[in-house]
This record gives C-alpha cells, sequence and structure tokens, in this order.
C-alpha cells in the first residue's frame, strides 16, 4: 500500500499529463471518418463469433439456412444493440459520475487540474455518443432497421435498484462512482475484439479503435480520480464504497440476455421464446470478459483488495 504523500504526488503527475496531451491524443480531435470511404457492402458489420451462443447447434442451424443479405442484416442489427449499449453507458453511467465530479459533491477532485481533465472526459463522451449515433444510423439506413428498439439494460435496473436502496446524497455519489468506475478501469473484451477482428466492416473496425484509445486514457482519469476521493473519505463512506464497488464488479459483468436477444427477429421470424429461455439458463453462471489489471493495482495500492469479495480474472 503507497503512502498518502505518494499517492497524491502520483495522482497530481498523472493528471498533469493527461491534461497537457488532451487535444493530441483524443478522437474529438482528430479528422472525422468518412463512411462512404471505409464501408464495403460485402463484409458484415459485427463478427459472429463474439456472441454469446455462437456456436450453439439450434442457433448455428439457423445461421446455416440464411443467405448472405439476411445474416448481414441481423449482424448489422447487432453492430447497432452494441453501439446503443455504449451510448446508455455513455449516457447513464459515466455522465451523470462526471456531473457528480464537477459539482464536488464528493471529496478530493477540487484541483484545477483534475478538473480540467474531468470537463475534458465529459467532451470526449459526448464526442463518443455522437459517434454511436453516426454509425448507428448509417447502419440502419444501409439495412432497413429503423424500426430495432435497445430494450432496456439489465445494468440499467441494477444500478437503479441500488441507487432507490440508497437514501443519502454521498450514497447515490459513491454508487455512481462505483459503477462508472468499474465501466471506465475495466476495458471490456468486446471493445478491444471488436478493434481487432479483420473480418468486419474497415469502418466500424476504425470506429472501434478510435473508442478504445480514449477508454484507454480515461481508465487512467478514473482510477486516479477513484484514488484521490477514497483517500478523502472517512472510513465508514469507504466501507460502503467497498460494498457499492463489490456490487458493481457483478452488474457490470452479467450477460444480458435480453440485449442479445433483441436481434433474434432479424435473423429469422420464428418464435425464439424458449431458446432465449435456455440460454438465459446457460449463461447464467458465465460472465462477459474485462481487463483488471489497473483496477486490481488501486486496490492493492488502497489496501482494500482483501474486502473486495469478487474473483478477478
Amino acid at each position: 500500500m503507497l503512502a498518502a504523500q505518494d499517492l497524491a504526488a502520483l495522482n497530481r503527475k498523472v493528471m498533469e499529463h493527461l491534461a497537457e496531451t488532451w487535444s493530441d491524443r483524443v478522437a474529438v480531435r482528430k479528422e472525422r471518418i468518412d463512411f462512404s470511404q471505409y464501408y464495403d457492402p460485402n463484409i458484415p458489420d459485427f463478427p459472429i463469433e463474439i456472441i454469446p451462443f455462437a456456436q450453439d447447434p439450434e442457433f448455428r442451424d439457423v445461421l446455416g439456412q440464411l443467405d448472405p443479405g439476411a445474416l448481414f442484416r441481423f449482424l448489422s442489427a447487432t453492430w447497432i444493440a452494441y453501439n446503443e449499449r455504449v451510448i446508455f453507458i455513455e449516457d447513464d453511467i459515466v455522465q451523470p459520475y462526471c456531473d457528480i465530479l464537477r459539482r464536488n459533491v464528493l471529496p478530493g477532485v477540487d484541483d484545477p487540474t483534475v478538473q480540467q481533465v474531468i470537463v475534458q472526459t465529459r467532451v470526449d463522451e459526448q464526442f463518443h455518443t455522437l459517434m454511436c449515433l453516426e454509425v448507428c444510423n448509417s447502419a440502419r439506413e444501409r439495412h432497413h432497421l429503423e424500426d430495432y428498439v435497445l430494450p432496456e439494460p439489465l445494468l440499467r435496473r441494477r444500478l437503479e435498484d441500488q441507487l432507490a436502496g440508497a437514501s443519502e446524497l454521498v450514497d447515490h455519489a459513491l454508487i455512481r462512482m462505483a459503477y462508472a468506475t468499474v465501466s471506465e478501469t475495466t476495458i471490456h473484451d468486446y471493445l478491444k475484439k471488436l478493434s481487432s477482428i479483420m473480418t468486419i466492416q474497415p469502418l466500424n473496425r476504425l470506429h472501434t479503435e478510435m473508442h478504445r484509445r480514449d477508454e484507454s486514457s480515461h481508465g487512467m482519469v478514473f482510477l486516479e480520480i477513484a484514488r484521490s476521493i477514497y483517500s478523502a473519505l472517512d472510513v465508514p463512506l469507504k466501507a460502503r464504497f467497498t460494498t457499492y464497488l463489490t456490487k458493481a464488479l457483478y452488474d457490470s459483468v452479467e450477460i444480458d440476455m435480453s440485449f442479445w436477444a433483441s436481434t433474434l427477429p432479424y435473423l429469422d421470424s420464428r418464435n425464439w421464446s424458449s431458446f432465449i429461455e435456455r440460454m438465459q439458463g446457460e449463461l447464467g453462471q458465465k460472465r462477459i470478459g474485462r481487463e483488471y489489471t489497473g483496477l486490481v493495482r488501486l486496490l492493492d495500492d488502497l489496501g482494500i483488495s482483501d474486502e473486495i469479495e469478487f474473483a478477478f480474472g
């Protein structure tokens, strides 16, 4: 565990570097993507292999009966669903937490450099929402998917349940801190895979890589902010945050079957109810892959690793 003065010095150095390099590294400062230049109608929008039930025999049987146009339309709907869920994370988890940080509801973030980085991060996240809206609109138009609607994310219900059970403003802030910290410091497997899989649209791969690069920097931002806030909390609040963080970890890796099921009607018009029920049972004990290195290091530095009842890895 690092001494308090070492934590403060590290925080200041990291934040100053992030603030100074913002214009050179973030997507919002780069040249805009030319959709027509990067789009190839003979390449799918989304990789089948990262769908959690991709190897299920019933699902594979349906895939085998599809013509390429129908398959591409289904994968385009899945690409839209993925990006609309990203928008949910940006708008409902990250941005509300940034608002809390800007209003100094929590201690340890009133330094001018920290506030500058928070505002820069808000700009990044707003731009990510715009990026996702644009690629969704492009996919909707190309594949006539204007009627697709993302169901309410399971993570939103989990977060709202936590907020509803807390009566104090500081607890609301700590809950939002927990969910946003997990979201921004543990890079999602899908983000890494979509930015590197060469079998999907070049446009989609480029879009995801731009997002991934920004999120790598955001991971450092949110780790340092969590470090500063936690160090300034009293003992009871530290204990409550640890509880909220544990719950946020479990909720963030839970597979949301409603998300994946929402695009199945674009694959085939059959009744998918029994398939969805079976998948919910089979996937219930599995979880979304994430990269925990930065978060685990933070927990070690703060001396609370043993208090987080979660199997990292």
